[in-house]
């Protein structure tokens, strides 16, 4: 992200520490989800930004703990993501971005603890409104369609529009 986070509301020897609750909703398209595919998780989260000279790298951590869940399996998640932003010039830096995401599951659909992740690396041109970034990525998706246990890998290129 642009900026990369927001200032710390609280900080712990230059790490910013949250309580943190997370939802989420898996519908099929426009109509009513049958069955409930959703869960809710409760846990915490940890920051931190480094920047040495043309060099910024953001690190987060969350750890969260299932409170409800409808159709899933999922005990717990241990979210991470480094992004990384080298400036090259005023407004031309290179763009990296490596998210891993592990759930723990409770066995109901007969598998393990669950890994997936998403690692991109692109370019990023700032200009006085906003910046584009040309991206190119690969993921692996935990779970990647609503009412299938699974796991699905693709290659992506693309763009994104960021606000200031």
């Amino acid at each position: 992200p642009a900026g990369l986070y927001r200032p710390a509301d609280e900080t712990v020897a230059g790490f910013e520490v949250a309580g943190v609750f997370y939802h989420q909703s898996r519908h099929l398209a426009d109509r009513p989800k049958r069955p409930a595919v959703d869960w809710n998780m409760v846990g915490g989260r940890i920051v931190r930004e480094v920047a040495r000279g043309p060099v910024r790298i953001l690190g987060r951590a969350d750890l969260r703990g299932t409170i409800l869940q409808s159709y899933v399996d999922y005990r717990w998640e241990l979210d991470t993501s480094v992004h990384t932003r080298v400036n090259l010039r005023p407004r031309v830096a290179l763009v990296s971005l490596v998210d891993v995401r592990t759930l723990g599951v409770d066995g109901s659909r007969n598998r393990g603890t669950q890994t997936g992740g998403r690692g991109e690396v692109g370019a990023r041109f700032d200009g006085n409104a906003g910046a584009l970034e040309l991206f190119m990525a690969v993921e692996r998706r935990i779970d990647p369609y609503p009412l299938d246990f699974s796991t699905a890998t693709w290659l992506s290129l693309g763009f994104r529009l960021v606000s200031r």
